[in-house]
């Protein structure tokens, strides 16, 4: 058995990459992001007629945002790295301004939360970009002082000042958690892989986790939401709904699902069935096969970029 697993992987270790692609790691990603578009049209239809008279609205929104990606992405692949290199810092300021921005009438509300800029035809989400920026800037800052991370004071402490902590400040002004802790473990992750010395990556944690317990305290609302996230049973109704109606879902798809387009669960019953809570529509519909193969590709996706 072991030998079989280890040819396996020998294989697909030696699956070719041409020129600047890596086609394996392309044709997963293209298929995942077909999905993606294919399961937000199943969860959002019923929602999206109800709010806007046409069933594809968010999978139109969605797929404009696709878009944009790949032709982004297309034009990275085939610009120098030297090029890309230099544009590091350029693109992290400039997210720092698309961050300021949604503090302007230009700024756009959702949910109580104001994250998002109104471009007319689609909402964008800086912080979206903030993680991209946070992690070209840092991987071009530790590049260009290779060898020197272990200079806590001369190299770490000025980039935690200057990257990391502008836009930690912003994310925390929006009150913008989740991203917060994205962000932070990012940070260490790519301080570790420098070469930081492990004592300094655990100093980092201990003061990450205080800082990130401070901010649930100050806030009830969050409180409440680490409790329901804990035990959300314990307030099926309210708090612990949304999680409750997740595990619902799950549940009813069993092994094999309810069959796409088949599930309840995005009828009214389960709140950001298209976006937060998607995952769980996919197991009502396609069963705990379905969602444990999505969750390899995404492993596959992990592993695959780290060779």
């Amino acid at each position: 058995m072991n030998e079989m697993i280890e040819d396996a992987t020998t294989e697909i270790m030696a699956l070719p990459r041409m020129g600047p692609w890596d086609w394996p790691l392309f044709i997963v990603t293209a298929v995942l992001a077909s999905f993606g578009l294919l399961m937000i049209l199943s969860a959002s239809t019923v929602l999206a007629d109800d709010l806007y008279r046409d069933a594809f609205h968010f999978v139109t929104r969605q797929g404009v945002g696709l878009l944009f990606g790949v032709l982004t992405g297309l034009v990275l692949v085939f610009f120098p790295w030297t090029w890309v290199r230099r544009c590091a810092r350029p693109a992290f300021v400039f997210s720092l301004i698309l961050l300021c921005l949604v503090l302007t009438p230009l700024g756009h509300s959702v949910n109580g939360a104001a994250r998002w800029i109104d471009l007319g035809f689609m909402n964008f989400q800086p912080s979206e970009l903030a993680k991209l920026a946070l992690i070209w800037v840092l991987a071009q800052y530790l590049a260009c002082n290779e060898g020197r991370v272990r200079d806590v004071v001369g190299i770490v402490v000025p980039g935690l000042v200057l990257f990391v902590l502008p836009i930690l400040f912003m994310m925390v002004y929006q009150k913008d958690f989740g991203t917060t802790v994205i962000l932070l473990g990012v940070a260490g992750l790519l301080f570790f892989l420098a070469g930081l010395q492990t004592r300094y990556v655990a100093l980092m944690g201990i003061l990450t986790t205080a800082f990130l317990a401070i901010l649930v305290v100050i806030e009830p609302y969050r409180i409440r939401r680490l409790m329901s996230f804990l035990d959300p049973f314990s307030d099926p109704e309210l708090s612990g709904y949304q999680v409750v109606q997740g595990w619902i879902a799950l549940a009813a798809g069993g092994l094999t699902g309810e069959g796409l387009a088949s599930g309840v669960a995005q009828r009214g019953f389960l709140p950001e069935a298209h976006t937060d809570f998607i995952g769980a529509v996919v197991g009502e519909e396609l069963g705990g096969i379905g969602w444990t193969l999505m969750i390899l590709t995404y492993i596959f996706i992990i592993w695959r970029g780290t060779l």
